[in-house]
């Protein structure tokens, strides 16, 4: 998602040095926070938060989910990492042993 998505309003970040989006909560109320524009500053990377309770209080969970890059769904990085990680041949498992 990005800031220029926003349906009849596409130019609405031009004169902002920031534009943040947020995307659609899961079941889980796990979300994408982006940057879509950074004046000056380095491209910085997407976050996901999760929404808490009726204050909408947000909690940073990047360090236990991902974006998988395969479907773009938000998902643990623990199941990924498992996913992802390359089989080890039987010689190699006996040798760490």
């Amino acid at each position: 998602m990005h800031h220029t998505d926003a349906a009849e309003s596409k130019s609405f970040g031009e004169n902002l040095d920031f534009a943040f989006t947020i995307g659609n909560p899961n079941d889980a109320n796990l979300c994408v926070l982006s940057c879509t524009k950074h004046r000056r500053q380095p491209k910085m990377d997407h976050t996901i938060i999760q929404v808490l309770g009726e204050m909408n209080r947000v909690r940073d969970t990047k360090d236990e989910y991902v974006v998988d890059s395969y479907d773009f769904k938000i998902k643990r990085r623990a199941d990924l990492m498992m996913i992802q990680a390359p089989e080890e041949t039987a010689e190699e498992f006996e040798a760490e042993l």
